[in-house]
């Protein structure tokens, strides 16, 4: 790749952030500046692997968690793939996932790794990858963290020995931890794709691991309909990816009537002239030339009807994010019509724009600013809890679901 397809690319993710993404006004920083900065940095990259790092770096400078850069998947292949997965539990990274014949380390807490403690890791992965405090989407870490490792003879320690492992030429498949389970008994409703139960002969329990699939709320009322003694409804959102908002609406729909408000929202509104005339006054600063257009999404009409009148629990965690926070604030924007319980999400909601680059990677800058109704900021922090609860690692080690059991527990108790 020559030097000048290098520089118009970095300077194609410079123009398009420049042009819609919102929190400018947020941040404190000369994005002008920080292009010259990696310009500079760009002309003297020694090879493409440091360049695909620089852009990463260089939209990971916006601290957001939909806009982002993503490496050509020949790169992933050229560096490997980890042979086991993360899971963030507590502050701390576990094994989730690994090789079959290595089951003896599943769940155990990686301290370092090449003699690096995983802390220091961390820190050096986050500076490509969007993070709130110490926690990063493990997806995105199982892309950037091979970028730091050997091919082969990595050692890493945890609180269970030593664990030595090459990087896989393909993703490897994986022995997940034994599933976590509530308790009490269940009988299974399943009616489709989506995991729904009935706890204690009342309480519908509906897993959601993304807003991806349009029977979503079809499959939930369906089941709904069945148990005429129902007394609440548990909606399980913790491992929910996003995708479509006007899907997770639909679940949202049965349980509260009228129009259904989301978010405030606002948008970058750049107007020629305004720029124009801006600039002949002697205003010259991006700061004092940006206008914004502030809007509410509405989903629903005024004469909707919901379906369940029963109180609701949305069991949340780090790993709900996008279109499944945009759901979480359909409930707490509409009457708080559910019990919020777990953990913050991920705080990262915002459609983003697709971008293709010459250098095989790809691009998402977010167009769209969020905040809750009330006014509350969320991007880059979570959407709280009512309830802070979370499964510690003794809990997932012996596959018991505290959460659902207790979220199971405050329905009983309302009832």
């Amino acid at each position: 790749m020559n030097m000048i397809d290098r520089i118009a690319d970095l300077s194609v993710l410079w123009k398009q952030a420049s042009v819609i993404f919102p929190y400018f006004d947020k941040r404190d920083m000369d994005w002008d500046q920080i292009y010259r900065a990696f310009l500079r940095k760009v002309m003297e990259t020694e090879n493409e692997r440091s360049f695909h790092l620089l852009l990463a770096e260089f939209m990971n400078r916006l601290g957001d968690g939909h806009t982002d850069y993503l490496f050509p998947k020949l790169l992933l292949e050229e560096n490997g793939y980890l042979p086991f997965e993360l899971r963030y539990i507590d502050g701390r990274y576990y094994l989730q996932a690994i090789r079959s014949g290595e089951e003896e380390h599943l769940l155990a807490e990686v301290l370092s790794i090449n003699g690096t403690a995983f802390e220091e890791l961390l820190a050096e992965c986050f500076r490509y990858i969007y993070h709130v405090g110490n926690y990063a989407h493990t997806n995105k870490l199982s892309q950037i963290l091979p970028f730091f490792l050997r091919k082969t003879g990595n050692e890493m320690v945890t609180d269970n020995g030593i664990y030595r492992f090459d990087l896989a030429k393909e993703k490897p498949k994986l022995v997940k931890c034994k599933n976590q389970a509530a308790s009490k008994p269940a009988e299974d409703l399943k009616t489709g794709k989506l995991d729904i139960r009935l706890y204690n002969g009342d309480i519908l329990y509906a897993r959601m691991d993304d807003c991806l699939y349009q029977g979503a709320a079809d499959e939930i009322g369906t089941a709904i309909k069945r148990v005429p003694q129902l007394m609440g409804v548990i909606l399980d959102l913790r491992e929910n990816i996003g995708g479509m908002t006007m899907f997770g609406a639909e679940v949202a729909k049965l349980f509260i009537s009228g129009s259904c408000p989301v978010c405030k929202k606002k948008t970058r509104l750049i107007k020629g002239i305004d720029v124009a005339v801006a600039s002949q006054v002697g205003r010259e600063s991006r700061e004092q030339m940006e206008i914004y257009e502030e809007y509410l999404n509405e989903f629903g009409s005024p004469d909707h009807q919901r379906t369940v009148d029963k109180p609701c629990v949305i069991l949340t965690s780090r790993n709900t994010l996008s279109a499944a926070e945009d759901v979480v604030a359909m409930f707490i924007s509409n009457g708080h019509r559910a019990t919020i319980m777990g953990t913050s999400t991920h705080g990262s909601t915002g459609t983003p724009m697709l971008l293709k680059l010459s250098c095989g990677g790809r691009a998402r800058i977010c167009s769209v600013g969020y905040r809750l109704m009330d006014g509350t900021e969320f991007i880059g922090i979570g959407i709280q809890p009512d309830f802070w609860i979370e499964n510690g690692i003794e809990d997932i080690r012996a596959g018991r679901d505290s959460m659902l059991d207790k979220a199971i527990d405050f329905l009983e108790r309302q009832a």
